[in-house]
């Protein structure tokens, strides 16, 4: 159904609910209008101009907004789930409490939105702009982020389990205590992010760059790291069964980490402090142990076969035979 700007505007005068499913509102003019519950379901809006509209609970579920104008629109607990959003401009929206469940938001623009507590759960943000964007505890359970441009963006507390982010950009972001579960973070730039007991168990993050991330009580337990570069803050991290094939923790600070069964095959320690971590069972085959330090550590059944030992620090570390190491039998234990 198609209107006259005329009968818009009757409609909207009109007292109650704004009735509009399944309208054909395309390139309207719609900017600054107070939506408010309107009800725009199966609406096709394409290249509307909703700049600064109110659409607070509104209800544009499966509705297509493709290249549509959404810059500073009041969105607060409005329905869109499996909408069509594909290069929509919604920079500065609030979109707190938001459905934005099955969404396609690919190459949408989200500078500094307001995602907060929002659903976007298996929503598509493939090449996305989020950069300062706040997704405080947002749900993106299974959501397909590819690319996606999250500079500085606030994800504290948000459910990422599953999450695609292969190569996503999230350098300084925050993820503080999200759950990161098996999410896929191939390639992915985390330098400066803070990660701060955020749950990264399973996560792949083969490739990814995590210098100067802050990973102190993160959960890394049976996560992929071949080829990262991690940053130095891991102490407390726990990286149980953690694989470390070839990755770069040089100068790492894992003071209390666990890598309980951990493969560090290949890895560049040189400098990495691993006082009091417990690494009973990891492999450290032919890794780069130059200065590393292992005071009070627990290397109970590690392998330290292929690698120098003359420059490593192991006062008071339980060797790989179980005995405290003594600096008069050096050799032995290993």
């Amino acid at each position: 159904m198609q209107f006259t700007d005329q009968q818009f505007i009757e409609l909207y005068n009109k007292p109650g609910t704004l009735q509009l499913a399944g309208t054909d509102l395309e390139g309207a003019d719609l900017h600054g209008l107070n939506l408010k519950g309107a009800v725009l379901k199966d609406a096709r809006l394409s290249g509307a101009d909703l700049r600064n509209t109110i659409l607070r609970d509104a209800d544009m579920g499966n509705s297509n907004l493709m290249s549509v104008n959404l810059t500073e629109a009041i969105l607060q607990n409005a329905n869109l789930m499996e909408a069509l959003l594909m290069g929509a401009k919604l920079k500065n929206a609030f979109l707190w409490r938001a459905n934005l469940q099955g969404a396609d938001l690919e190459s949408a623009d989200l500078e500094g939105a307001n995602l907060d507590d929002a659903n976007l759960q298996v929503a598509k943000m493939k090449n996305c702009n989020l950069i300062h964007s706040s997704l405080k505890n947002a749900n993106l359970w299974g959501a397909v982020l590819p690319g996606a441009y999250m500079e500085s963006a606030n994800l504290q507390g948000a459910n990422l389990e599953v999450a695609i982010l292969r190569g996503a950009y999230i350098k300084d972001g925050v993820l503080k205590n999200a759950n990161m579960k098996g999410v896929r973070l191939v390639d992915a730039n985390l330098e400066n992010a803070d990660l701060t007991g955020a749950n990264l168990k399973g996560a792949h993050l083969e490739g990814a760059i995590l210098k100067n991330a802050d990973l102190t009580e993160a959960n890394l337990e049976g996560a992929e790291l071949v080829g990262s570069i991690i940053g130095e803050l891991l102490s407390a991290a726990d990286l149980t069964s953690a694989i470390l094939l070839g990755a770069n923790l040089q100068n790492a600070i894992l003071r209390g980490a666990i890598l309980i069964s951990a493969s560090l095959k290949n890895a560049n320690l040189n400098g990495a402090r691993f006082t009091d971590a417990n690494l009973e069972g990891a492999d450290f085959s032919d890794a780069n142990l130059l200065g590393a330090h292992f005071e009070g550590a627990n290397l109970k059944g590690a392998n330290l076969k292929g690698i120098g030992l003359s420059s490593v620090e192991f006062r008071g570390a339980i060797m790989p035979d179980g005995i405290v190491f003594d600096p008069q039998n050096a050799g032995r234990g290993i």
